[in-house]
């Protein structure tokens, strides 16, 4: 058995603290979410430079700010030398992949930032 702890990044469109667990309110229970917040880490106090979809993204998965990834505006097309948090991962042995939206179009979706698993259709 693998004693590396499993890794789950959520990341969405407008999501602010009170929209989470365990801030929600009783009127939009979230059970999932607060389990996952429970048995895992949260992140408090992130700030978005940028706070716009494309810029924003590659912002969490570069570790790099917009103005340096040249992603100041959507629809920006990644560079394929650029190193993401799925290359890392995979470096460290583990198996990647990406679900939903994406927005750092590049055309070639399993070779940037190192996921192995990428659905079709999607953008």
């Amino acid at each position: 058995m693998n004693d590396r702890p499993n890794v789950v990044f959520l990341f969405a469109d407008q999501l602010r603290a009170c929209d989470t667990p365990p801030y929600v309110t009783p009127q939009a229970p979230m059970p999932n979410m607060a389990r996952l917040a429970e048995e895992g880490v949260t992140f408090t106090n992130m700030i978005s430079t940028c706070p716009v979809c494309t810029p924003y993204r590659s912002m969490l998965l570069t570790g790099r700010h917009p103005q340096t990834t040249g992603h100041l505006i959507n629809f920006v097309r990644t560079r394929h030398d650029e190193i993401g948090i799925g290359d890392a991962f995979g470096r460290a042995g583990y198996r990647t992949g990406w679900v939903g939206k994406w927005h750092l179009h590049t055309g070639s979706f399993p070779q940037i930032n190192g996921a192995d698993f990428v659905p079709e259709g999607r953008d």
